[in-house]
């Protein structure tokens, strides 16, 4: 019995995978428009596939028509679920000015996963769908993001590079961070910290961000 059960699951999934859909467009002369309009969206019976054969041998193993619109200027278009080796034989048929796979086609598709040794243990990806969006935009260096929240670790090896630098609160101008003193040097850098308001802003010291409770130079949080 578990033969047969997956013999039957075999021979439908070969079955679904051998199908395709092609959209085409007929030629203004083509003698296939009244039959296209007849059958539109009807499962064609194994008679009516034997005489479509007979008579279009290009439609061989044609499943189902179906009007890409209904009525107006898009009466000529149609799709056809047919054999996938059939596309050679439609476009050669001459009764269509041109014939095309219906596929979808991802732009900009995410090839290959970040290179992230801690990807596993970050749940969170599946419930923003952080993959799908990556297929759509990976983001652009232009745009500025603000993190409302704790505070980041901005130390943290992926933020190095990263981090919005406000250039007037960069005491020592090498376009990083260093939360201490500017009179005091550490590992050959002076630090960031004056607890001057160079830009203006009402917040003296905040070089990539601002703490609004109780260290506020430090926006690690």
């Amino acid at each position: 019995m578990k033969q047969i059960f997956f013999f039957t699951t075999l021979l439908l999934a070969h079955f679904l995978c051998a199908q395709t859909q092609y959209n085409v467009k007929l030629h203004e002369n083509s003698d296939l428009k009244l039959i296209f309009a007849q059958y539109a969206n009807i499962s064609l019976s194994e008679n009516e596939k034997i005489v479509f054969r007979a008579r279009y041998p290009f439609l061989n193993d044609l499943i189902l028509i179906q009007p890409l619109q209904k009525k107006g200027e898009m009466s000529d278009y149609f799709t056809l679920q047919s054999d996938k080796n059939s596309l050679a034989n439609l476009q050669a048929s001459q009764q269509f000015e041109w014939v095309e796979e219906n596929k979808k086609v991802k732009l900009d598709a995410l090839q290959t996963l970040p290179n992230d040794d801690s990807l596993t243990n970050q749940w969170y990806h599946s419930f923003v769908k952080t993959f799908e969006a990556w297929e759509i935009t990976k983001g652009n260096a232009a745009i500025k993001i603000g993190v409302i929240d704790t505070g980041i670790d901005y130390e943290h090896p992926d933020l190095q590079g990263q981090l919005w630098i406000n250039t007037p609160e960069d005491r020592n101008q090498n376009g990083t961070f260093e939360p201490w003193d500017k009179s005091e040097t550490r590992n050959g850098k002076t630090g960031d910290f004056d607890g001057i308001d160079q830009d203006a802003n009402g917040f003296a010291d905040d070089v990539i961000g601002y703490d609004f409770t109780d260290e506020p130079r430090n926006p690690i949080g």
